[in-house]
């Protein structure tokens, strides 16, 4: 549950966002229109954006600085759905700030509903389950008297300490948008290099759509102003179609058009490594006596480089993590390590810091690592930009081998990493400040496993008694552990009821017991017992049974569309394995056991075997195997038709038959 402090913006109201309100007939001769659009145009669509300006403004400060103005203005038609769409949010980054932010309501008739100071509020601090504390800070607001055909609109002013560490202009929405402008306007003396200019200038690139060339790439100079030495690029796009969601597709950047920018400086990844490390990095990490002295204590008794680094890594893990994301809400400088033993918590980079410079108090190497985590689009490797929302750190033992280390994850072990962190490019900055792109390795599905074993017992009074463990391993064992975290009796068996089928919600369920939860080196076991009197069914001598209760934790429904727009992002490869051994009196035989199934596509796996064992036994074995974690649009299909074989034999009948 989120827990809001709300203030009221007083000072962020004032001075002026750059561009003034539109009337609507201003409007619609901008966007050469005879009329605003109606339902009937966009059929499908809930809003339409009819306008979205950026003006972004890049001055020299008294001392030469650089700092940003971004002037932003929003106009939006309601059409359905009218509620999903009555709230805006605006983050404010940590070398950010707002001003003149206004907003207004344009009802059907015309009438305008404008918000007041007391409408507007910063959100500071949130928590929920894994999130402790933070200074994230949020502008929000609502809409007053909103309806159908009514216009929203909003503008205000954005400043930015650091231009164009993480620029873009998003240029598609989930909504349709009619025309989107991005203005840039420079100081000559940024643009061209004089003798007592800065040469300082900016780079570019469009993605998932073309844009034309600003007016500098064609030097048209001409343009210039001898008064105030700006010059002024401007893109705009129009009739630009929304984006749909589907589930389980990868980030919207995947797929979404929009305009990164980035500093010509920035040739190659190690200037940008070099960059963070001498603004943020450097002047943060010393080793202390404090930190030198923690080091020594914590790995007095260990035998080996290994052993060594678990007992430090374990020690960062426990220190309390603060969800601060890294360049959008708590900037980029980490606290100084002596800060973060001292408070007991910290955010990403926080931990990442503290690990590194632990680690080279006693000579062991430790690296930062900037990372852009797997829910984001991937790093484009030929266009260095400041683009991470994480930090890691980066041992290399004598013997050459290396090992990725997230501070923030309780229950990882060295050599493990979360899904966010695996299988992605991230910037490792160098003991000289230079730096490189390397790839975090990443798991198979033999590595992350949800194993189900279970003992059955028939009786002669047709009833069915289940022994069961659950038994999880990799990302499963991660995932598990911060569920169970601190749950009580009650919830686990809560949650032991939910393993099983809606047939079995009459089962009565005893002895639930999870183990261990703070071990890092075992996987998570779940057990229970369950008795079950409805798990047979007679029809005359012959004897119907269910001896699988038992729910696939991984959620197909979004497998029901035939076709996709988008790739499939399965977040990891994974295997679900399940084995069910039954035993049945005497006075029973098998009459029927159903074939064995076997469905291969790409990147999935599915097998379904029962064996008769003899002596009143027999056993039921099957495995789910997500092998390959994207699933593009053109292998859809071929994955798909392994889950429908899987389903058509869900329903399959074991027959036993009275002697």
């Amino acid at each position: 549950m989120k827990k809001f402090i709300l203030f009221t913006i007083i000072l962020l109201l004032s001075g002026c966002a750059g561009a003034s309100y539109y009337s609507l007939d201003d409007l619609k001769s901008e966007l050469k229109l005879n009329r605003l659009p109606e339902q009937s145009d966009f059929t499908e669509a809930d809003a339409v954006i009819l306008k979205a300006e950026h003006d972004t403004q890049i001055k020299f400060t008294s001392d030469y600085d650089l700092e940003t103005f971004e002037n932003v203005h929003i106009i939006t038609k309601l059409l359905k759905n009218i509620e999903k769409y009555s709230q805006v949010e605006i983050e404010v980054g940590p070398y950010e700030k707002i001003s003149g932010l206004s907003a207004r309501t344009i009802k059907a008739d015309g009438s305008i509903v404008e918000l007041k100071p007391e409408d507007f509020h910063i959100i500071t601090g949130y928590e929920d389950n894994t999130v402790f504390y933070s200074d994230l800070k949020t502008i929000k607001f609502t809409f007053p008297g909103i309806e159908k055909n009514c216009y929203i609109e909003y503008k205000y002013t954005m400043y930015d300490e650091y231009p164009f560490l993480n620029s873009r202009w998003d240029i598609q929405d989930y909504l349709p948008v009619l025309k989107n402008s991005y203005k840039l306007t420079l100081p000559t003396l940024l643009i061209t290099p004089r003798p007592i200019g800065a040469g300082w200038q900016f780079r570019y690139k469009p993605y998932n759509c073309d844009v034309a060339a600003p007016e500098f790439e064609k030097n048209q100079v001409q343009a210039l102003s001898t008064k105030d030495e700006f010059q002024s690029f401007t893109w705009v796009k129009e009739n630009i179609p929304a984006l749909r969601k589907e589930p389980n597709m990868p980030s919207f950047l995947n797929y979404a058009e929009f305009v990164q920018f980035s500093r010509a400086e920035w040739k190659g990844w190690s200037d940008v490594a070099k960059f963070f490390n001498n603004n943020f990095f450097a002047p943060k990490m010393l080793i202390t006596e404090s930190i030198r002295a923690k080091a020594t204590a914590l790995t007095a008794n260990c035998n080996d480089e290994l052993a060594k680094v678990q007992s430090i890594y374990n020690y960062v893990q426990s220190l309390r993590y603060i969800a601060i994301s890294l360049g959008t809400t708590g900037g980029y400088t980490p606290n100084a390590p002596d800060v973060t033993m001292e408070k007991k918590y910290g955010d990403c980079k926080d931990k990442a810091a503290l690990l590194v410079t632990l680690l080279k108090s006693i000579g062991i190497k430790a690296n930062m690592v900037l990372v852009r985590t797997s829910d984001r689009a991937p790093i484009d490797t030929s266009f260095p930009i400041a683009s991470f929302n994480h930090a890691i750190a980066k041992v290399t033992l004598s013997n050459g081998k290396y090992y990725f280390l997230d501070g923030t994850e309780e229950f990882c072990k060295v050599g493990e990493l979360p899904p966010m962190d695996a299988g992605i490019n991230v910037l490792v900055v160098g003991d000289d400040g230079t730096g490189k792109l390397e790839r975090t390795p990443d798991s198979s599905y033999l590595d992350n496993i949800e194993e189900i074993t279970a003992k059955v017992n028939i009786t002669e009074k047709n009833e069915a008694n289940f022994n069961i463990k659950v038994t999880y391993k990799g990302e499963f064992n991660l995932i598990e552990k911060y569920r169970f975290k601190d749950k009580t009796q009650d919830e686990i068996y809560k949650f032991c009821k939910t393993l099983v089928a809606d047939d079995y919600l009459n089962a009565e369920i005893y002895n639930c017991k999870i183990t261990p939860l703070d071990s890092l080196n075992t996987p998570l076991t779940v057990s229970f017992d369950m008795k079950a009197n409805n798990a047979i069914s007679k029809q005359g001598d012959l004897v119907f049974i269910n001896v699988d209760p038992f729910k696939l934790s991984m959620d197909f429904s979004w497998l029901s569309k035939k076709t996709r727009l988008y790739d499939v992002d399965n977040d990891y490869q994974r295997a679900l394995k399940k084995s069910i051994e039954v035993s049945y009196p005497s006075n029973y035989s098998i009459r029927n056991l159903p074939e064995a199934v076997d469905y291969i596509g790409f990147g999935a796996q599915y097998q379904k075997r029962y064996v008769d064992s003899g002596d009143g036994k027999f056993s039921l074995i099957e495995n789910v195997m997500i092998k390959s974690r994207f699933i593009t649009t053109d292998k859809y299909t071929e994955f798909r038709k392994v889950f429908e074989g899987m389903q058509s034999n869900s329903n399959s009948k074991i027959v036993l038959t009275a002697k």
